[in-house]
């Protein structure tokens, strides 16, 4: 009696366990992959607003406020702009900080800019 040559079924399965192992894991990569580039892309749109605002001030079309927040939006997201004189009022050149979050979490800064303006 001649047997024929193949794969069992135990051997079928077996290797489609690990190839299902396999895909699982490689989605799990791409879900991370996908959440650090839409982290990158917040930080790169909250960068910008930071230099936008800096160069607002720059400009004189902008005042540095105490405790004031300005709402921003770019690209669909809502963004809280706010600016700090690190330096006195008469020192030259001023210090400043341009601090930007999301408006879901004001208090959580997304991205801190620090600059000096004459």
């Amino acid at each position: 009696m001649s047997r024929s040559r193949g794969f069992t079924l135990i051997e079928v399965v077996v290797a489609l366990a690990v190839i299902a192992t396999a895909l699982y894991a490689a989605t799990g990569s791409v879900r991370a992959a996908a959440r650090g580039s839409g982290h990158l892309e917040l930080t790169t749109l909250a960068h910008w607003a930071a230099l936008n605002q800096l160069h607002e001030l720059k400009l004189g079309a902008a005042t540095i406020e105490t405790d004031q927040a300005t709402i921003v939006e770019m690209y669909g997201n809502e963004f809280t702009v706010s600016a700090e004189l690190q330096s006195e009022a008469n020192e030259e050149p001023k210090r400043i900080t341009v601090r930007v979050a999301t408006k879901s979490a004001p208090n959580v800064p997304l991205y801190s800019l620090n600059a000096t303006i004459q």
